[in-house]
């Protein structure tokens, strides 16, 4: 597997984690077709159980998308190779839980 990998509209840098949770990592990533182009975080998860977990965070960020105060979901990807990806809105700053 190469360090960059397209997954529809994005290309996420495998070569650049920026974390790992109970049900995925997290990579850095970037919308190709977005003027400029667009940074973004990329959640994969290629566990069964993990994919049906980001599928419920999937539906429930789209729930309350529009809110000031909750990261935009910009896109859902189940690829043929077996891969969940969410793509949300890039936060920098680190995590959360480090801030708590």
């Amino acid at each position: 597997m190469s360090a960059t990998e397209r997954v529809g509209r994005f290309e996420v840098n495998l070569g650049c984690p920026l974390g790992h949770g109970g049900f995925g990592e997290v990579f850095r990533a970037v919308d190709r077709t977005a003027t400029p182009p667009l940074y973004v975080a990329a959640k994969r998860s290629r566990r069964a159980a993990d994919m049906e977990m980001l599928r419920k965070e999937a539906r429930a960020l789209d729930l309350v998308a529009g809110h000031p105060f909750i990261i935009e979901l910009l896109d859902f990807i189940e690829t043929p190779g077996g891969q969940t990806f969410l793509f949300l809105e890039f936060c920098g700053g680190g995590d959360l839980f480090d801030r708590a």
